[in-house]
């Protein structure tokens, strides 16, 4: 009798068996569906590419003549056919100046942060600094020097040059800050900055060339590229009689020719020390203490001042008690000295010495180093010499920068013959207000261009040749702002056609292309829906301040 017995596998084999199936089926689910989010993200990776890839969109003009956003061409009509959303077009940029060498200068003052001060800018308007007006990062009020910047913008030529957006974002599309006056004011110490104590504020009595009352006070957020309304300022008006009228519009620097000029002496003070303060003995086993003291003499050159160079066989020695700080201060700081003075002290033998940099001064209390009574009736006769000498070429240095002020005031205030710019100026004005931060600050009014017509603008030069410009500006004759485009904005250009509109644009390697009113409203003030301007490629014009002004003045 045969029997048939099948081994059946135990419980454990079986246990081990299903744990092995479902972990393939798991692996391959958890494969499959990795593949397939690969798969996806790889379609989506060249979408998003594509997407941050393409130029921001231009208009161009369909068959219908219907503006629509597409991108930059050298002929709009090319990319009639494609569907892309119109830009997005920020209200404000950045303070971008679109030619740097010709960036508005500054005037540049030291001002003692204990005492205060009132300084006057070039147009006589007045900022009054008083004591504690900065702090810094901290908050901690700040004493001693601090130097502070300032300078003004009164016309589309200021406001191109300085770069100074004039967009307004106002929640209303296409509104322009018009200025009756702005200015830029900055302050720092040891090359950083410092801050207004909103505690003791700054005032400025700004000059003005608009009379009227209806402007607001605008700070400029550069963290935000936004204009922040500040509420209203004071203003003051008043009549004048040509003797004592002294405001002048900035337009006075249209003259070509440079009747005067005056340069200061440019001197390079240098000192040698072979000694220098060593630290104080702490304990036994210490370095040998070193001198609480140092010397010095004066190195003899060109660039020296003169009368200097009489005094180069002395040795100084200084006298305070901060030997180590001053002595790195002096010489291992870096510092140019650009001019100096020396003055006997009147309680003892020893002299004051002042030395001058670009921003301020040091005083160092000395006593000239003289061994024998030789060196001593040696070195009063040459001390002697040198008070003289350096007396007079202060003096003369002084009065020939007087002389230079006097002829200039008398010599513009008799020939206005060169003064493109007439407005008749009936009042002198001050916008008064007071600044809670360092910056840009604009009495403004929020305006719209009248009966203003939008294009899409593109340009070809005299060969009919596409051209691409940087920027493209546009200043209207009756409103005190400029308009700025840049190549993605062209598609919402906006003037007045009844108006004098000044139109130029800059290219890449200092090219500019001028359309003035005259040509601008024969050739384009009756552009609908499409403007081509027809420019001349001017290369190298923006290069020089006089070459500028006279391709962007307001002529017929």
């Amino acid at each position: 009798m045969s029997t048939n017995t099948s081994r059946r596998p135990s419980v454990a084999s079986q246990t081990i068996i299903t744990g092995i199936v479902i972990l393939v089926i798991l692996s391959g689910s958890v494969l499959f569906l990795y593949l397939q989010n690969r798969k996806n993200a790889e379609l989506k990776k060249p979408a998003e590419q594509t997407q941050q890839e393409a130029p921001a969109p231009q208009p161009a003009v369909t068959e219908k003549g219907t503006a629509e956003a597409l991108p930059w061409t050298s002929n709009p009509a090319e990319a009639s056919s494609k569907k892309i959303p119109p830009p997005k077009i920020h209200a404000v940029d950045g303070v971008n100046p679109p030619l740097p060498v010709l960036d508005l200068p500054q005037q540049q003052f030291v001002v003692n942060a204990g005492t205060g001060q009132i300084i006057t800018s070039r147009r006589n308007s007045r900022i009054t600094i008083p004591p504690s007006a900065f702090v810094d990062k901290d908050g901690n009020v700040l004493q001693g020097d601090v130097v502070v910047n300032y300078r003004e913008f009164y016309n589309y030529m200021d406001f191109f040059l300085s770069g100074i957006p004039m967009k307004y974002d106002s929640g209303k599309a296409g509104m322009q800050l018009e200025s009756a006056g702005m200015m830029e004011l900055t302050a720092s110490r040891n090359n950083e900055e410092v801050f207004v104590n909103r505690q003791n504020r700054i005032s400025v009595m700004m000059a003005s060339l608009n009379k009227s009352p209806d402007y607001n006070l605008y700070y400029f957020d550069k963290k935000q590229n936004k204009w922040i309304y500040k509420g209203k300022d004071m203003l003051t008006v008043s009549q004048f009689t040509p003797q004592t009228f002294i405001l002048q519009p900035i337009e006075y620097r249209d003259s070509v020719e440079t009747v005067f000029s005056f340069k200061a002496p440019q001197y390079t003070i240098r000192l040698y020390s072979a000694m220098e303060p060593a630290g104080k003995k702490r304990f036994f086993f210490s370095k040998k203490p070193g001198p609480d003291k140092f010397s010095f003499h004066f190195i003899a050159s060109l660039s020296n001042i003169p009368e200097l160079n009489n005094l180069r066989t002395f040795t100084w020695k200084y006298t305070g008690n901060d030997a180590a700080e001053v002595h790195k201060a002096v010489f291992r700081s870096g510092i140019k000295w650009k001019d100096i003075q020396i003055h006997p002290m009147d309680t003892d033998e020893t002299y004051l010495l002042t030395m001058y940099t670009d921003t301020g001064s040091v005083n160092l209390k000395i006593l000239p180093h003289l061994a024998t009574e030789n060196s001593r009736m040696k070195f009063k006769t040459r001390f002697d010499e040198f008070l003289v000498a350096q007396d007079e070429r202060r003096a003369t240095e002084k009065a020939n920068f007087e002389k230079f002020k006097n002829d200039t005031t008398l010599y513009f205030a008799n020939n206005p013959r060169w003064v493109k710019f007439k407005m008749p100026a009936d009042y002198a004005v001050m916008r008064q207000f007071q600044v809670d931060g360092f910056g840009i600050w604009n009495c403004d009014r929020p305006v719209e261009l009248p009966k203003a017509v939008t294009v899409f603008a593109y340009f070809v030069d005299e060969k009919n040749k596409p051209v691409k410009p940087e920027r493209v500006f546009l200043a209207d004759k009756n409103v005190n702002t400029v308009f700025s485009y840049n190549s993605y904005t062209l598609n919402d250009f906006k003037f007045n056609p009844k108006s004098q509109n000044l139109v130029w644009a800059l290219f890449p390697g200092n090219v500019i292309a001028v359309i003035k009113p005259k040509e601008f409203s024969e050739k384009y003030a009756k552009a609908k829906e499409v403007c081509k301007f027809k420019v001349e490629m001017i290369k190298n014009a923006a290069l020089t301040e006089t070459e500028l002004k006279k391709q962007l003045a307001f002529d017929l």
